[in-house]
């Protein structure tokens, strides 16, 4: 991968559903699948700082936490229609079966596994990304002028 492909992230910063690089991440971590599905060496940066991203945004399904931290409700909406129009292992329809599939996304990052894997890690962050854009459309749509002025 050459210097022109590579997003340069500060380190340590975490990635948000309002970052203006969460949009360019997740790109640049559906180019890095799609390199290792055709057998490529990839370092998978981005690829990390999405998983990194999936898993601050929610709390570990398998773990009884009481302390559980709030669920940001524009994450949990984009990430569970990127999963449905990927087609994620059936998609999501719940709340539940939502975090539970952004874990396990962020698991099959990690384990960096098989061509069909990243195949299907590719498609979804083709996904996930048209949703972003699509949700920042919608929002900047719904932005009106205020007839209230000082």
């Amino acid at each position: 991968m050459n210097s022109a492909t590579t997003i340069k992230t500060p380190q340590g910063s975490s990635l948000k559903m309002s970052s203006p690089r969460l949009p360019l991440v997740v790109s640049q971590a559906a180019i890095e699948f799609d390199m290792a599905a055709k057998g490529m060496s990839v370092e998978f940066k981005a690829a990390k700082r999405l998983g990194d991203f999936l898993r601050t945004s929610f709390d570990d399904p398998a773990v009884a936490n009481t302390e559980k931290k709030g669920l940001d409700v524009d994450t949990v909406g984009v990430v569970g229609r990127a999963l449905n129009d990927s087609e994620w292992r059936g998609g999501a329809t719940t709340v539940s079966e939502v975090v539970e599939k952004a874990w396990e996304i962020a698991g099959d990052i990690e384990s960096k596994s098989d061509k069909a894997t990243f195949e299907h890690l590719r498609t979804f962050c083709i996904a996930f990304g048209n949703t972003i854009v699509a949700y920042r459309e919608s929002m900047q749509d719904s932005a009106y002028d205020s007839p209230y002025r000082r």
